[in-house]
């Protein structure tokens, strides 16, 4: 069996056919919650009408508390707590409040937050409980690991290395209750982030490249589960620089 709780093939690759079915509509009430009616009419087209997503499934182990980086003066990063549901309006319609609120209330996911000043400029979730994403495989987590839903940081902060301290914030006090991993999506069009997972992996770092395509009502998917040359391949293709097929035959 694979990471993902698929079964393993000799290839390193799973294809499946499989109807979307009625009882996945259940997406369009989450996808209102998250983001509103609006994004939420575009998944539906997405899941039951026809849609193409390629995406990335990360395992990455958690930063050390040791080297966690440390903000510029001016940030401040804590948790989230109920208190903060009104400030963080200011990501709708990106994520809606009602998102949020779920979030706060519930003892299996941790909001992280940073102000500069006054002003909430971005946000990491961790949660226990897996991904409902048909445009995935299935993600068993184990009692170490965590989801992560949602990241975002106000787009005039991107460059300011915001996402990388809510990320090790968010690790050290994953690492205080007892975690030791991260599993995280990647979607094929967020070329910065590629770019900078291409950049940044270790050996402890596990990549399923998956490819989806949905067309009435049917689904096909395929996985490969050694996700790093394809990483670098969509990398080079984006950049204009081609890599190398992969040879079956010796040099």
């Amino acid at each position: 069996m694979s990471e993902s709780g698929e079964p393993s093939t000799k290839l390193g690759q799973l294809q499946a056919l499989e109807p979307t079915g009625l009882r996945e509509l259940w997406i369009f009430v989450d996808a209102i919650r998250a983001r509103g009616v609006r994004w939420a009419t575009r998944a539906l087209f997405r899941r039951f009408v026809f849609s193409r997503q390629e995406a990335f499934l990360c395992w990455d182990p958690l930063t050390p508390p040791a080297e966690a980086a440390r903000p510029d003066p001016g940030i401040t990063l804590r948790l989230a707590g109920p208190q903060d549901l009104e400030d963080l309006r200011a990501f709708e319609p990106y994520v809606v409040r009602a998102r949020f609120r779920d979030w706060l209330e519930r003892d299996d996911a941790w909001v992280v937050v940073a102000f500069d000043g006054e002003r909430l400029v971005g946000f990491r979730c961790n949660t226990t409980r897996p991904p409902r994403d048909p445009s995935l495989p299935p993600v068993a987590l184990e009692p170490h690991q965590v989801w992560t839903p949602e990241i975002y940081v106000s787009p005039d902060y991107r460059r300011r290395h915001v996402s990388l301290w809510l990320r090790t914030y968010a690790d050290h006090l994953l690492h205080a209750r007892g975690f030791s991993e991260r599993v995280s999506r990647i979607d094929a069009e967020n070329y910065p982030q590629l770019k900078r997972k291409l950049t940044t992996l270790t050996p402890a770092t596990r990549l399923h490249h998956v490819r989806t395509v949905c067309a009435l009502g049917l689904r096909w998917r395929r996985v490969d589960r050694d996700g790093r040359r394809a990483l670098a391949r969509l990398v080079s293709e984006i950049e204009g620089v081609r890599v190398p097929a992969r040879s079956s035959r010796a040099e």
